[in-house]
Formats: structure tokens, sequence, C-alpha cells
């Protein structure tokens, strides 16, 4: 047994399905979308958050993007989630970028840099108290969101 089972639940039950950081690790994002919508009531909305490749970001960093790794099975676009959520049968299908917020230290951490320049970062950071504060950035992960239709 997997950690999700579609067969665990009755279908049209559920009002709200979550995926957060999940569809790029899952095999077959389409079956998972599917079984998403079945066990949806009418009305029901299935969320996502996902990584964005097309992000300006994930352009800038390139192969050195963290996204770009062997966990995720999957890329999506904001274009390929939407088209993902549509060929399930949800309407009303909408997504958006949003932004993380973090401590500077989480940040340096990830950073692609030299490790010498984190290490002085990391030593600024924790010597000033600096590295406590939280900052919002849009590292090109996407929320969306799509609905079992009423009619259904």
């Amino acid at each position: 047994m997997g950690i999700f089972e579609e067969s665990m639940f009755k279908p049209a039950s559920f009002d709200l399905i979550c995926c957060f950081m999940t569809m790029e690790h899952v095999r077959n994002p389409m079956d998972t979308a599917l079984s998403a919508w079945r066990l949806l009531k009418p009305g029901g909305v299935f969320v996502t958050v996902t990584h964005d490749y097309g992000s300006m970001v994930n352009r800038f960093l390139g192969k050195k993007s963290p996204i770009i790794d062997i966990e995720h099975m999957q890329l999506f676009s904001k274009i390929g989630i939407d088209e993902l959520f549509k060929r399930s049968g949800f309407v009303g299908v909408t997504s958006a970028p949003f932004i993380n917020r973090y401590a500077l230290d989480y940040w340096i951490r990830l950073a692609p840099l030299p490790k010498a320049l984190k290490s002085i970062l990391k030593w600024v950071s924790i010597r000033t108290g600096v590295g406590r504060l939280k900052i919002g950035v849009n590292v090109g992960n996407t929320i969306s969101a799509g609905f079992r239709s009423h009619n259904e």
C-alpha cells in the first residue's frame, strides 16, 4: 500500500484535497489529479503547490536551481499544471505565483554560492543577528486550484 490509496475513501467524499509540494514526486500526476477529482464532492476544490520551472528565478539559476534534482520525477510550468487540472476534469482553474517567507539564514543555506562566500555570510548573519530576519522571496512556486463542477 502506498501513502495515498484512492480505494481507502468513498468517492465524492471530500470538499477539499491539497497536494503541497507533492505532484513533482509522484510517478503519474494525471492519476493523482484524476483520483482527487473522483474523491471530491461536486463543488469541491483541489489545490496544489508546485515548483514552476519557467519562473524567473529558475530560468536564472538554470541547472543550479534546487528544483533540478533526483527527487523530482517531473517539473511543471504554470501552463503545464493548468493543463493537468483541465485534462483531469477540473473547472475554474487558477494558478498564481506566491512569496515564500523564511529566515535569511535559510536563504543563505539554499543560495547557489561558493562555499567560502556562504561561510562568510553565515558568520556575519550569526554575529549580527540578521540571519533571523524573515525575508519574503518569490522562488518560483505556484499555487493552483480547480473545482469539480456542481453538475457532476
